[in-house]
């Protein structure tokens, strides 16, 4: 008989030309995006085991639809998660994060957010010389500290050479899992308590006993 796999819907997010269609494109090919690559899709599905599990990670683009205009709230609706990119060597890029943060807040409020420096094979990031526009790690600490608990993981990848993509989206499937699995195990809880209440002469659900 066929096992249903859980199936989560991660989203990238971030500022156009920080690189989500090419990470987009290692998750679903495990190949760096050229010139004459067509994406053609919004989404593509993989699976990954967690605990001896197999789990869907269900990987979404905009696609560039930020470059012409806002984000629809559909795209960040029924979200499990959500993946900020930057470019390490655009500041500004980095300082748009706040703003993703918020809107995955407004409409997605059970999202896992986690933070990915793309282009991680360029230069290190704690690397100053020409600029001041690169992000420094004081800066990404910062910006940990300031989202305290919102953060459930901070990555650097390359997609050109597929440095930490795996490792990246692993972590993000385990972490979404993991969350998922307490949901499912309070709720559990809560129907044996209810069952338990009952056969010991407790009220029916949704009735109210004499007393009360």
């Amino acid at each position: 008989m066929a096992v249903d796999i859980p199936s989560y819907r991660v989203i990238l997010c971030g500022e156009y030309g920080v690189g989500k269609t090419a990470l987009f494109v290692r998750f679903k090919d495990d190949k760096f995006m050229t010139d004459e690559d067509d994406v053609g899709h919004d989404h593509a599905s993989k699976t990954f085991t967690v605990n001896g599990k197999r789990v869907m990670i269900q990987l979404w683009d905009t696609g560039g639809m930020e470059r012409v205009g806002s984000i629809t709230q559909a795209y960040f609706r029924n979200a499990h998660g959500a993946i900020l990119c930057y470019n390490p060597a655009n500041k500004e890029s980095f300082n748009m994060l706040s703003e993703y943060i918020l809107q995955v807040a407004m409409f997605s409020r059970n999202a896992k957010v986690f933070l990915c420096g793309t282009m991680a094979d360029r230069r290190p990031m704690s690397m100053v010389g020409a600029g001041e526009e690169y992000v420094r790690e004081e800066e990404i600490e910062e910006f940990e500290r300031f989202c305290s608990t919102a953060l459930s993981g901070v990555f650097k990848v390359s997609s050109r050479t597929g440095e930490g993509v795996n490792r990246m989206f692993m972590k993000v499937a385990e972490g979404i899992h993991r969350d998922r699995n307490v949901d499912t195990i309070m709720q559990q809880m809560k129907q044996r308590d209810s069952i338990h209440l009952n056969s010991n002469g407790g009220p029916p659900p949704g009735k109210k006993s004499c007393c009360q």
